[in-house]
């Protein structure tokens, strides 16, 4: 369990949007949200989770067109993969995913949620 969540930072631009926002647990999780209401990235939003020792856990970055790539770590080496990468279309269906696993390996899956192919994964 996180604990309460506090405001330690938060950005904006000069209209008036929140660009940015920093959250910190009791346990020292940090929760990093970047924004983009101006459309002048090629994504819209991009949130970071670090655990308290500053590394990265996950990553959710959504692009302009609704698609999300989604990353997570296994900091503590519990997993048999050390790097997770998946791709979500603008319905939130999941098409893409990179496996990086513990021994150096890559796993990539490829699916077809909209079934526009003759294949589905």
């Amino acid at each position: 369990m996180r604990g309460a969540v506090h405001l330690r930072d938060e950005g904006g631009d000069a209209a008036g949007n929140l660009t940015s926002q920093t959250l910190v647990s009791d346990d020292g999780t940090t929760t990093v949200l970047d924004q983009n209401p101006s459309g002048a990235q090629s994504w819209a939003s991009d949130t970071l989770t670090y655990n308290g020792f500053g590394n990265l856990n996950f990553e959710t970055l959504t692009g302009l067109d609704g698609t999300t790539v989604v990353r997570a770590n296994d900091l503590d080496g519990l997993q048999t993969w050390s790097s997770q990468i998946a791709v979500y279309d603008q319905f939130a269906r999941l098409s893409m995913e990179d496996v990086f696993n513990d021994n150096g390996s890559l796993t990539q899956y490829g699916y077809d949620p909209g079934n526009q192919g003759t294949w589905s994964s």
